[in-house]
């Protein structure tokens, strides 16, 4: 039948995601609207007709996420809203009910620093640990390791005691950028 308001919300996504998203983002962010798609939305509302979606069932599927991170939940919201205005956009539609989607009780800041401790343990470990180096190069500079795996020797000034951070893997992926 085609791209009309009658396929199901799974059809709707593939076409999205591939068509509309897929040639604009990188592969980190690919990956991250496959996980929101097909772990979270296609398994409450995947067989529903994309025209019969309402408000309320995206609304449930958010809260069924409550006490997720933040940021997760705000993905989630985002791909959802993104998904359904493309439609509406594309008069598959009437309107897009992910448009006023709240978002549930959630945590914040789920990062932290480590404890006095921990750094004591983890200093220990790097003096017998094969990658101790690698380990006192991330403790001590505070790089990520996406962007210590783009290090070579020419980026370390011995003189002015610097590392020059230049490249980093890509977002979600192993290659270099």
């Amino acid at each position: 039948s085609g791209v009309t308001g009658n396929m199901t919300v799974k059809a709707w996504a593939t076409e999205w995601l591939e068509t509309y998203k897929r040639p604009s983002i990188g592969e980190g962010q690919y990956k991250n609207y496959l996980i929101h798609i097909n772990n979270v939305i296609l398994p409450a509302i995947g067989g529903r007709r994309l025209k019969d979606v309402k408000d309320v069932e995206l609304q449930k599927i958010l809260n069924s996420r409550s006490g997720k991170s933040k940021s997760d939940l705000e993905k989630l919201r985002r791909t959802m809203k993104a998904m359904f205005a493309r439609a509406r956009k594309s008069k598959l539609i009437l309107i897009n009910p992910a448009e006023d989607l709240e978002l549930p009780a959630a945590t914040d800041g789920t990062h932290r620093s480590i404890t006095d401790e921990e750094r004591k343990a983890i200093i220990a470990l790097a003096e017998t640990h094969h990658a101790g180096l690698w380990i006192k190069t991330l403790l001590y500079c505070g790089l990520r390791p996406g962007e210590t795996r783009a290090l070579d020797w020419r980026h370390v000034d011995f003189k002015e005691k610097l590392i020059h951070v230049q490249l980093a893997n890509k977002a979600g992926t192993y290659e270099i950028g």
